[in-house]
């Protein structure tokens, strides 16, 4: 922690930094990385999770609970070249308040309605698929767009550590809530789906203050 303070104050004070933190100064592009940072907990977060909701409450095998995660892979890979077209169309703060709402109802369902089938809660995860690729996307996109040309590079950086920052936090914190959970039941694997919820719920509101420019 100290070596990163003191690594973003000398970053603030040089002419021609490493990476040019100043860029945070800019609303907009901070707003886009954090919400690229939030998607990420929710994306790494639900990778870890869902495996073990499987398990613990579906009583799948391990290969079939893995298995299931295609379900989310396949909603992303269908969702991505459309999420770049629309945001192109649209803007980049309408099609991510759109995926953050996608990635909401992709999420509830699994302690609201926790005895689907197993087809159901596959419909699901695609759902959340395609909400986890039209939010995260055209948040890339609204944070190259408000830099200037030259400062790209710096921009990929900072969205770059964003996304991985948010992802290990994301993780982490699942982690944290399933491991101090000692009733013996699966209120631990409620609150980690709560925390999912509120990822979604937080990348709702940054949307928000995204740049909207077609």
């Amino acid at each position: 922690m100290a070596l990163t303070i003191a690594f973003l104050r000398h970053a603030r004070k040089s002419t021609e930094p490493l990476i040019d933190m100043r860029l945070l100064s800019r609303p907009g592009f901070t707003m886009a990385v954090v919400t690229s940072g939030l998607t990420g907990a929710a994306m790494y977060g639900g990778l870890l999770l869902f495996p073990l909701y499987f398990q613990e409450v579906l009583r799948q095998t391990p290969t079939e609970a893995g298995l299931m995660l295609l379900a989310m892979g396949l909603g992303s890979a269908l969702a991505l070249p459309f999420a770049g077209v629309l945001s192109d169309q649209k803007g980049p703060a309408v099609v991510c308040l759109a995926g953050s709402m996608i990635l909401m109802i992709g999420t509830a369902p699994f302690f609201v309605l926790p005895h689907l089938p197993t087809a159901g809660f596959a419909v699901v995860l695609f759902l959340r698929g395609i909400g986890l690729a039209l939010a995260q996307m055209p948040a890339m996109t609204a944070a190259y767009g408000a830099v200037e040309k030259h400062e790209t590079g710096d921009a990929a950086t900072l969205v770059n550590i964003g996304q991985r920052l948010g992802g290990a936090l994301g993780a982490i914190a699942t982690i944290i809530v399933l491991a101090h959970d000692s009733s013996g039941d699966d209120t631990g694997l409620k609150w980690a789906l709560m925390l999912l919820l509120g990822f979604a719920i937080a990348a709702l509101l940054t949307s928000r203050g995204l740049p909207d420019k077609k």
